[in-house]
C-alpha cells in the first residue's frame, strides 16, 4: 500500500464515521493471504478477540478499546492448508475456546482444540479433538457451561455433533444429525435461544446438488439431547450466511444472499427458529463474503450493526448502517467511506447498559497490489438508545 493511499483510507475512515476512533494498524503481513475469521468481544473485560487465518498457521490477538495490544500469540498449524477457525468465549472474563482444522497430510483432516482461561494471555497445547471430521460451527452455551462442535464426518459425509463440558478435558464421542438425502452435508451454522430457562439450540445448514441449494433446519429444545426431523426451508438459489439470536427472547435473524441479483438480505424468526418470515435487504450489490454483521441487545432495545464493502473500480466503497430491530427501520445510516482492497472485515458488539452506551469494534484488512495486508482496528461508540444512564 501506498503511503497516499493509506493516508487516504485514515481520513476518509475517520472523518465519515464521526463517532469512530482513529484506525490503529496492529499487524503486517507479507505473505499467506490471511483473513479476519472470527471475532468476540468479552462483556466482563472488553477486550476484543479475534482470529487472524492464514495459509499454514493462525493468530490470536487480544485488543484493548485504545488499539493496544495485549496479547499475540500465532500458532503453527501443519503441513497444508489450514482450513476453517472458529473462536468462541465463555462470557466470564477467563475462558476462551479455538477450535480448527487443518490437513496434516493431503487429504487427512484434523479437528484440533485449544484454550484459554486466563483470558488470551496464554493458550493450551493444541490437542486433537477427532480425526476426519471437517469443522463447520459451534456454540457454547454458558447456561450448561457445554461447548457444542458441528463436523462432517468427510469418508461418510455424515454430520455429527460433539460436545465439551466447559469443566472436563473429556469430548463426546459424537452424536449423528440424522442420514437422510435432507441431513446437513456441506455448510451449517447454529446459534441457541434460552426459553423457561432451557436452551433451544438452531441448526441451519444448506446443500449444494445439480444446480439448486437445498436449505434446511434442525431444532433441539433439551441442549442437544434430540433433535427435530430435518426440514426444508428453501430450495433454489437463496443461499444462507449467518444465523445471530437474541439472549434474552425468542428472534433469531438469518442473513442470506441470492445468486438471481446481488445483495444481502435478512430473514427473521420470533418464535425461536420455528418460523421466518421474509426479511428486508441490507445492502443492494454487496460481496456476502466480506460482509459483517453484529447484533447489539440492550435491556430495552435492540441493534442490528453491518459494514457493507462494494466494489467500485479498483478500490471498496463501504457503507455502515445500523437498524432498531423493532421495526427493522435504519437506526443510523453514515456516509459511505472508501479503502483501498479490502480482503475481509469483522464486527463485534457490546452493550453497557448502565451506562447506556454501545461500543462495536471493527477489524479491517486491507490489502495491496504488492500482495501485503495490513490488520486495522477501530471502535464506534455511543449512547445506546433507551437504556439507563449513570447519575
Amino acid at each position: 500500500m501506498t503511503t497516499r493511499s493509506l493516508l487516504l483510507f485514515l481520513t476518509i475512515f475517520s472523518v465519515s464515521l464521526c463517532r469512530w476512533s482513529t484506525p490503529v494498524r496492529l499487524a503486517h503481513f507479507s505473505t499467506g493471504l490471511p483473513r479476519v475469521e472470527q471475532v468476540y468481544r468479552d462483556p466482563v473485560t472488553s477486550l476484543n478477540h479475534a482470529i487472524i487465518l492464514g495459509y499454514h498457521d493462525y493468530t490470536y490477538l487480544a485488543v484493548a478499546d485504545n488499539g493496544t495490544v495485549v496479547s499475540n500469540v500465532t500458532f503453527e498449524v501443519g503441513v497444508y492448508n489450514s482450513i476453517r477457525i472458529i473462536l468462541r468465549g465463555a462470557g466470564d472474563g477467563k475462558h476462551l475456546f479455538v477450535l480448527y482444522n487443518f490437513e496434516a497430510r493431503l487429504g487427512d483432516t484434523q479437528l484440533m482444540f485449544s484454550e484459554s482461561v486466563d483470558g488470551g494471555y496464554h493458550w493450551s497445547d493444541p490437542t486433537q479433538v477427532h480425526n476426519h471430521l471437517e469443522l463447520r460451527d459451534a456454540v457454547y452455551i454458558p447456561q450448561t457451561g457445554r461447548l457444542h462442535i458441528f463436523c462432517v464426518y468427510i469418508d461418510q459425509l455424515m454430520p455429527k455433533m460433539v460436545t465439551k463440558d466447559l469443566d472436563s478435558p473429556v469430548f463426546s464421542e459424537g452424536v449423528a444429525l440424522g442420514d437422510s438425502n435432507l441431513s446437513p452435508r456441506n455448510q451449517m451454522a447454529a446459534t441457541y435461544n434460552m426459553f423457561l430457562g432451557k436452551p433451544f439450540i438452531n441448526l441451519l445448514f444448506w446443500n449444494f446438488t445439480k444446480l439448486e441449494y437445498y436449505t434446511g433446519q434442525m431444532i433441539s429444545r433439551d441442549s442437544g439431547a434430540t433433535w427435530s426431523q430435518p426440514k426444508l426451508l428453501s430450495k433454489g438459489t437463496l443461499v444462507p450466511d449467518k444465523l445471530l439470536s437474541s439472549k434474552r427472547g425468542g428472534s433469531v435473524y438469518l442473513t442470506y444472499w441470492n445468486f438471481d441479483h446481488a445483495g444481502l438480505n435478512l430473514m427473521r424468526s420470533e418464535n425461536y427458529g420455528s418460523t421466518f418470515r421474509q426479511g428486508i435487504t441490507l445492502s443492494d450489490n454487496t460481496n456476502g463474503v466480506y460482509s459483517s454483521l453484529a447484533l447489539c441487545e440492550g435491556l430495552q432495545s435492540s441493534l442490528l450493526a453491518g459494514l457493507f464493502p462494494k466494489y467500485t473500480g479498483r478500490t471498496m466503497k463501504t457503507e455502515y448502517k445500523m437498524w432498531n430491530t423493532t421495526n427493522m427501520e435504519p437506526h443510523v445510516m453514515e456516509h459511505p467511506f472508501t479503502m483501498p482492497y479490502v480482503d475481509s472485515t469483522r464486527l463485534s458488539c457490546q452493550v453497557d447498559a448502565k451506562k447506556g452506551a454501545r461500543y462495536i469494534a471493527a477489524f479491517v484488512m486491507v490489502g495491496s497490489m504488492k500482495k501485503t495486508q495490513d490488520l486495522y482496528f477501530a471502535v464506534d461508540s455511543d449512547k445506546f438508545p433507551g437504556e439507563a444512564r449513570d447519575t
